[in-house]
Formats: C-alpha cells, sequence, structure tokens
C-alpha cells in the first residue's frame, strides 16, 4: 500500500468513528431532553410518582389522582379533565405507595403502584378495599407541578422562557433574561398551563403533551407560537 492510500484509508476510518460518535452523542442528547418532560421514561415508585390515571377492571379510564403543585397537596379528577372532584393531602410514602387522607369526608387512599390499586377506607369502614385499577402512573412534572417552561422555534434554537413569579403571575423572559411580557395564571389541567395578558389581549397555553406553546389574540384561534424545550 502506498503512503498515500494509508493517509486516505486512516481518514476513511476517522471520519466513520466520528459519524457513530456523532449519533451515539446525538442518541443520548435527544433522550436527556425527552426525559425532561413528563417522566414517563423514568422508573416511577412510591417515592417520586406524581400522577396516577385510574380505571375499572376493563382498564376504562375513570379519572386521575396528581399531585398539586409540588407539595403535599392532591387532587381527584374525573373523566372531565379539569375538574376537581376531590382534595387531599399526603401523609406518606413508601417505596411503593402513596397515603392520602381528605379529612372533610373522614376518607384515606392508598395508591399502590405494586398491586395496581387504588385502595380507600373511610371513618365508617375504615378496612382497607379496593376502589380502582390503576392503568398509568407517571414521575416528573407535569402540568400541575411545572414552573418554567424554556421555549425555542422549530430548528431547536433557545429563543426564551415562562417562569411563574408567584402563584397566579408568570412571565416571559427573552433569551437574554429580560422580562418581555407579564400574564396572569388562570388555570392548569394535567398537560397545560394557561395564561392570559389582558392588556395585549393575549391567551397562551403551555401544552407540555404536544410541547408547543399555543397562542390567541382577541379570542382568535390558538395557533403554534413556539416549541417548548424543557420544563422544570
Amino acid at each position: 500500500m502506498s503512503y498515500s492510500n494509508g493517509i486516505y484509508s486512516n481518514l476513511i476510518t476517522c471520519l466513520k468513528l466520528f459519524k457513530k460518535r456523532s449519533l451515539s452523542f446525538l442518541l443520548i442528547f435527544t433522550l436527556i431532553t425527552s426525559a425532561s418532560l413528563i417522566g414517563q421514561n423514568k422508573k416511577v415508585t412510591g417515592e417520586n410518582v406524581t400522577f396516577v390515571k385510574f380505571g375499572n377492571n376493563s382498564s376504562n379510564f375513570l379519572g386521575t389522582f396528581m399531585q398539586k403543585g409540588g407539595n403535599k397537596q392532591w387532587v381527584e379528577e374525573g373523566k372531565r379533565q379539569g375538574v376537581v372532584l376531590f382534595k387531599y393531602r399526603e401523609t406518606h410514602r413508601d417505596a411503593w405507595s402513596v397515603y392520602l387522607t381528605d379529612n372533610s369526608r373522614g376518607v384515606k387512599i392508598q395508591l399502590d403502584l405494586h398491586t395496581k390499586k387504588v385502595m380507600y377506607s373511610d371513618k365508617r369502614n375504615p378496612t382497607k378495599r379496593f376502589l380502582y385499577t390503576i392503568t398509568e402512573s407517571y414521575t416528573g412534572i407535569n402540568g400541575w407541578t411545572v414552573k418554567r417552561a424554556v421555549f425555542g422555534n422549530s430548528s431547536g434554537f433557545k429563543l426564551g422562557a415562562y417562569v411563574q413569579k408567584s402563584k397566579f403571575l408568570w412571565v416571559e423572559k427573552t433569551k437574554s433574561g429580560k422580562i418581555a411580557f407579564k400574564f396572569k395564571e388562570v388555570g392548569r389541567d394535567e398537560w397545560s398551563v394557561y395564561l392570559k395578558d389582558d392588556s395585549r389581549g393575549v391567551k397562551i397555553q403551555l401544552d407540555l403533551h404536544t410541547k408547543k406553546v399555543m397562542y390567541s389574540h382577541n379570542n382568535s384561534p390558538y395557533r403554534v407560537l413556539y416549541f417548548i424545550r424543557r420544563v422544570f
């Protein structure tokens, strides 16, 4: 083999190796950024679960239990998501379960991820009994717990972030960190946070399911404004 052919062969080998490593890096980066959204990819345990879907024995969807605000508060919603049926206080957790109580009704709930059952007891009958079947469970950020959403364009370039400053106050920041607009939080559900700026007639939906920032002006139909890249 000539000297020039040897250089050419080594160059081809290096390019192939670089391509493989680039693809591996891209795959790892994609997995990391995807895991920043609602945590289906992580192992869900009683110690980190934040969201549970439940149904009947036929696995038909009946509702959800959701941790609200990242603290000890939980809510139960039915088929009509966004409408709270009951509120609970988290009393403790273990490796497989979360334990909730509603003192106003004398009700206790156990979300048992091991048996995939929602167990129920009340003051009239303190014996735990089966109530629902757990069909799905999640950990991580959801519409109830998100406090910051980094957004960009369709090419992936970061453009700014929506940040919760207080209970109902959100701000839109530019890439440099400057506050561009202020919003009032008007609602949340399983997947989204809803914001409004009355001074401009603007409504914003931070949709974690579609990973899109939806925009409406003067009650016009919502359209895509940005793409959500990461949430916290």
